[in-house]
């Protein structure tokens, strides 16, 4: 509870008038996912993003989760915020989770760019009210799909299936390579080793390449 009243107290310094906590969802079983808390998760981001498609007027909104550890200034993160493309994701944390190299400097001098596909953690993105209702129910379906179809995957997992599916979907990330620091927000919970993070990443990208070849 600290965290967030420090993340809260952090998004008000930055100027953002509007801040809401919303509890955890905890539910009595694990229902379709793999564990309780995996699908609670899924159920707080889906009531966090309904939130979002429910008030259109008031804009895009951010969503963090509550072990996030705001790193970058204020002013970099509207600038981030404010970047002059269309969007629908934004996501900010675990961006070393992309597999880019320092030497792609054209890319990497992007402010942001499409994703499809693999993109690890949740743990801080924005989202546009713009068609998100209507994705809120795709993800509220998903869980109850067959893994074999998509389905059965934790939040994370289904906003890449998502993205697979829906090519009107635009999701944006920070091009960042696996070696750099996060671009502002890292877990308060979940240290990782970016080295050992890099060689998971690499392993399983490689497997759902395969994966998506062979399909």
């Amino acid at each position: 509870m600290r965290n967030v009243e420090r993340l809260t107290q952090t998004l008000q310094d930055a100027g953002v008038t509007r801040v809401e906590v919303h509890p955890g969802v905890r539910p009595q079983d694990r229902g379709p996912l793999y564990s309780v808390g995996e699908w609670g998760c899924y159920q707080s981001h889906l009531a966090c993003l309904r939130r979002i498609a429910a008030d259109p007027d008031a804009g895009s909104g951010l969503v963090l989760e509550d072990d996030s550890v705001l790193s970058a200034s204020s002013d970099e993160l509207r600038a981030l915020l404010d970047v002059d493309v269309p969007w629908d994701f934004l996501h900010l944390g675990y961006s070393e989770n992309t597999v880019f190299r320092e030497g792609d400097e054209e890319l990497m001098s992007c402010d942001v760019m499409r994703v499809r596909g693999v993109l690890y953690g949740l743990l801080c993105y924005a989202a546009s009210p713009e068609g998100l209702a209507e994705r809120c129910d795709a993800l509220a379906r998903l869980p109850f799909e067959p893994a074999s179809e998509g389905g059965g995957v934790g939040a994370d997992g289904a906003l890449c299936e998502l993205s697979w599916r829906d090519p009107s979907l635009v999701r944006l990330a920070p091009p960042q390579s696996l070696f750099r620091q996060l671009p502002g927000v890292r877990s308060s919970l979940r240290p990782t080793s970016a080295k050992q993070r890099a060689a998971e990443l690499v392993g399983e990208g490689m497997r759902l390449l395969k994966e998506r070849t062979a399909g």
